[in-house]
Order: C-alpha cells, then sequence, then structure tokens
C-alpha cells in the first residue's frame, strides 16, 4: 500500500483544482469538492496553501506556466516579425483553447463569492511581475528585441513596444473569448490589428502584411466558437 506525502497531496490539490478551473472557471472551486476528488480532507487545503486563496495562487502559476510554454513555442528563426507574430497568434490560441486559465491570468483581480468560499479567496491574484509571470513576458520582449535589432520598427524602448503590442493583443483576446467576434472576423480582425500595430511603430506595410502570411503558415490562428475550437 502507497502512503501519499505532502508533496504529493500538494500536487493532487493543484491538479484538481487547475482542471476544475480550466473546465468550468474560477467559481466553480470549492474546497470540499476539490479535496472528496483529490482523496484528503479539507484542512489539506489550509495545511498546503493557508486556504483557498493559496491554492488559488498556484493555480494561477501553474496556468502561468503554461501560457509561457505556449507562446514560447514557436522556435526563434532568422525571420524576426515572423517570430513575433507567431508568438502573438499562439498567445491568441491559448485563450482561444483556455478562456478559463486566461481569465484567471489577466481578468480575475477579485473574484466572485460563491458557495463554499471563503473571504480571503476574492484577493488572490498573481501578478504579471512574479517570476513565472515575468518569464511569460519576456518571451515576448525578446521576440519584440529582435525586431528593433533588425531595424523593422523604429521605436527604440522594446518595453514600450511590447507593453503596446500586448496590450492590443489582450484587448482582442478579450472580446473574442467573451463570444463578441465570432468565426468570420477573428482572422480578418486579428490580422488588421497585427498590421496596424506594428505599422504604427514603424514597420513597412508591405514588410508586415508578407511577415502575417509567413507566421499564420507557422501557427494557423484556431477558430473558436463560445461551444469549442477547431484547429
Amino acid at each position: 500500500m502507497s502512503i501519499s506525502t505532502p508533496v504529493d497531496v500538494r500536487a493532487d490539490l493543484i491538479r484538481v483544482a487547475y482542471a476544475r478551473v480550466r473546465a468550468d472557471g474560477v467559481n466553480s472551486l470549492q474546497a470540499r469538492r476539490i479535496t472528496k476528488e483529490a482523496g484528503v480532507s479539507t484542512t489539506a487545503v489550509y495545511t498546503h496553501f493557508d486556504g483557498m486563496a493559496g491554492l488559488l495562487l498556484a493555480v494561477a502559476a501553474q496556468a502561468f506556466a503554461d501560457f509561457s510554454a505556449a507562446i514560447d513555442a514557436p522556435e526563434l528563426t532568422a525571420d524576426p516579425l515572423a517570430d513575433l507574430l507567431a508568438s502573438g497568434i499562439a498567445y491568441r490560441n491559448f485563450a482561444a483553447c483556455e478562456p478559463f486559465a486566461y481569465e484567471l491570468l489577466f481578468n480575475r483581480y477579485v473574484s466572485a463569492r460563491g458557495p463554499g468560499m471563503r473571504t480571503e479567496f476574492t484577493t488572490a491574484f498573481l501578478p504579471l511581475d512574479d517570476p513565472v509571470g515575468d518569464t511569460a513576458w519576456s518571451h515576448i520582449r525578446r521576440r519584440v528585441e529582435a525586431v528593433i535589432e533588425a531595424g523593422i520598427i523604429t521605436e527604440p524602448n522594446a518595453d514600450v513596444a511590447t507593453t503596446q503590442l500586448w496590450c492590443g493583443l489582450h484587448g482582442f483576446v478579450c472580446l473574442d473569448i467573451a463570444g463578441h467576434l465570432g468565426p468570420d472576423y477573428q482572422v480578418p480582425v486579428f490580422q488588421g490589428l497585427a498590421f496596424s500595430l506594428l505599422v504604427g511603430l514603424g514597420a513597412d506595410r508591405s514588410d508586415v502584411a508578407s511577415a502575417i502570411g509567413r507566421a499564420v503558415e507557422r501557427v494557423p490562428l484556431a477558430v473558436w466558437t463560445a461551444g469549442g475550437h477547431d484547429a
């Protein structure tokens, strides 16, 4: 008979809670339901995480790690503009395929209270400057730096350019996963937004247009609807 270690219990609670968030969102988290599925008592949440807020932060860290891996998955090549765009498509595809995880990372500074939630749970969030969030940021920034070094955009400050691109992409993603765009508009709106942002940063119009085509060949834009997604 095997005996679970504290590390196993902690990992199991994160696994169960993360799976529930991915399937049904943050408001589906209830201590009793999570601990029952993990096969432990409810006191384990407080022993290992000091409560539901701590467990939610651990779940957010796992979600950030997955998000970070997704946007870094497109390989760096000798085509820095297409590299940046491919990573942007991967960013959007993660949000489309994992809308509840994305919501937890960027749209849930305050969580609505629900049955089984303690008050402390409502204040839990993981800031972007947390190490795991900073890693995700660095993947985009590294690609922006390559575009600047290649003389493709005229904005000299990589942090400013990265933030502008992130703001534009986040706005698109939020409308997209909320169902406001629809499959007929996702591709042209994304491509038009990418074109406008990069041209606004000083890139040549024809260079951006051709790079978008190369990026889409590498990472197709998933078509997403409220009922699911198709690659």
